[in-house]
């Protein structure tokens, strides 16, 4: 094969581009010492922006529907049946 033309500036051998590509590489990542506690917290800052923000869509006063939520689930044993339902698998 023939040198190519020095007009050509963008020239590189396909032997060169090869080296140059960037390849994939696997590595694994220290995990975060307190990974637990996050869990924990987005679980607990998901409560209770959702049960602060529940009584401004809610047509009750937020005393009674804060009641009613806890007696539905906590209040008989078919309420708290029906949370280890949902909440085993």
């Amino acid at each position: 094969m023939s040198a190519p033309s020095p007009l050509l500036t963008n020239y590189t051998p396909r032997r060169a581009e090869r080296r140059t590509r960037g390849s994939w590489h696997i590595e694994r990542r220290a995990q975060p010492l307190n990974l637990n506690l996050f869990r924990f917290s987005a679980v607990a800052l998901g409560l209770v922006v959702s049960l602060a923000l529940a009584p401004l869509f809610g047509s009750v006063p937020p005393h009674e529907m804060y009641s009613a939520m806890w007696s539905g689930t906590f209040g008989s044993a078919t309420g708290m049946a029906n949370v280890l339902t949902v909440a085993i698998p």
